[in-house]
């Protein structure tokens, strides 16, 4: 943004919420959102898989993915799974109807296409350390069983 370059942050669980709530509505606020996620040089995507893993949640991030892999558009994607974790997450989701599917691993799936897309143009920085969130209060606090 300090060299002028357009630029959009937002959390997954966010993105998904609004596109579906606009859907809903009836509005065209999604198809605004999206459009600014398309057109921006550089694209945040935080905490990814934080959001249900559902048909339309896989499609609409693959095809922004490959939309913006295309246009030759930088991404940036947060999360706390490695790509063999979020493939297992996402081989267990729920339709549209909200039934249940379970993807035998190794299957072809569209969760797995997105993996790919990402593998294909993304370069994995696995970030170690603390947990920056919590505070010296959170780690005090002990689970009761």
């Amino acid at each position: 943004m300090a060299r002028g370059e357009s630029a959009v942050f937002i959390k997954t669980l966010d993105l998904f919420m609004r596109l579906r709530e606009a859907i809903a509505r009836g509005t065209h606020d999604g198809d605004d959102l999206l459009a600014a996620l398309r057109s921006a040089e550089w694209c945040a995507l935080d905490d990814l898989a934080t959001e249900r893993p559902t048909d339309f949640v896989i499609e609409e991030l693959q095809a922004l993915l490959e939309y913006r892999r295309d246009m030759g558009l930088f991404t940036v994607i947060t999360g706390n799974y490695n790509l063999r974790e979020l493939e297992a997450h996402w081989r267990s989701y729920r339709t549209a109807d909200g039934v249940p599917v379970e993807i035998r691993a190794g299957t072809m799936h569209a969760g797995r296409r997105v993996l790919e897309r990402i593998a294909e143009y993304c370069q994995v920085v696995p970030v170690h350390g603390r947990n920056l969130r919590r505070t010296a209060d959170d780690e005090k606090v002990r689970l009761i069983r």
